[in-house]
């Protein structure tokens, strides 16, 4: 494994799905379940995402083989990042300005298997149902408090021998592919 890697969505997908073609033999019920969950509970919060303006924040993954971080493009603050694996793995942390860097075994044991990741934050634009109509003076800006539009990011990577893996078109796992 080399440096760290970065990632944008359609290659999150494409990393992702060619990892599930190349171990379909070896994941087992419980990750399977896992995947299918996070896959649909991802449909949900796309659907439910969509409804509520909710935006897709402009990153790239970074993932060493410890550590998963961001770079973002663009002005969001009040980040937050989770990670769920196997075995009722979780972890979150948070960034108010910057988004955060997570090194999973700072969470506990990091069993092989399928992780999902999420990552939040607030855009500073306003929610169109936040806006004040009242604009009476009370020492407050009018946008003061206001929601603002959120924007999200998910993924998926896998973690073997307890350190994550990205796997290269010729870097097949051994015993695989042809």
């Amino acid at each position: 494994m080399r440096g760290h890697y970065r990632l944008r969505g359609a290659e999150i997908k494409r990393a992702f799905t060619q990892e599930l073609v190349y171990s379909h033999t070896t994941i087992g019920d419980d990750e399977m379940r896992l995947v299918l969950l996070t896959l649909v509970l991802g449909a949900v919060m796309a659907v439910s995402s969509a409804a509520a303006g909710q935006v897709a924040i402009d990153a790239a993954v970074r993932l060493t083989p410890d550590r998963i971080g961001f770079d973002v493009e663009g002005r969001y603050t009040n980040y937050t990042l989770t990670v769920a694996g196997p075995q009722g793995y979780h972890a979150r942390a948070e960034g108010r300005r910057t988004p955060p860097t997570l090194r999973l075994s700072d969470y506990g044991e990091t069993p092989d298997g399928v992780y999902s990741f999420n990552l939040t934050a607030a855009t500073n634009q306003l929610a169109p149902q936040a806006r004040r109509v009242d604009q009476s003076d009370n020492g407050r800006a009018a946008n003061a408090g206001a929601p603002r539009i959120g924007a999200s990011l998910s993924g998926h990577f896998r973690v073997v021998d307890g350190r994550i893996r990205i796997f290269d078109q010729e870097e097949e796992p051994s015993g695989q592919g042809g």
